[in-house]
């Protein structure tokens, strides 16, 4: 299963996109894609990915991964601010 939801500016211009994947009911995977690089490191990628998480609560997750290779330090930086623990070289965990 595969729930994708898409970041929007207040204009309704598409900058981005959340996905979550391989949902079994109690765990997914999480990625997160700002389109354009001159919409990066503006905010809307941490507030998405807040925003999901908060959404994603009412499905009864217990857990959410984000694979991340160790030279995307922007996107490691991300998931770390927004609570996300580092559990292994590119594994991510966010306990519910």
């Amino acid at each position: 299963v595969q729930l994708r939801l898409m970041i929007c500016s207040q204009e309704g211009e598409r900058l981005g996109c959340v996905d979550l994947t391989e949902y079994d009911g109690r765990k997914a995977d999480v990625s997160i894609l700002i389109f354009n690089l001159g919409n990066r490191r503006k905010g809307f990628a941490e507030n998405a990915l807040r925003l999901s998480i908060d959404y994603v609560k009412s499905f009864g997750l217990q857990t959410i991964y984000a694979h991340i290779l160790p030279e995307n330090l922007p996107s490691r930086n991300l998931f770390t601010k927004v609570g996300f623990a580092e559990q292994d070289d590119n594994l991510f965990v966010y306990f519910l």
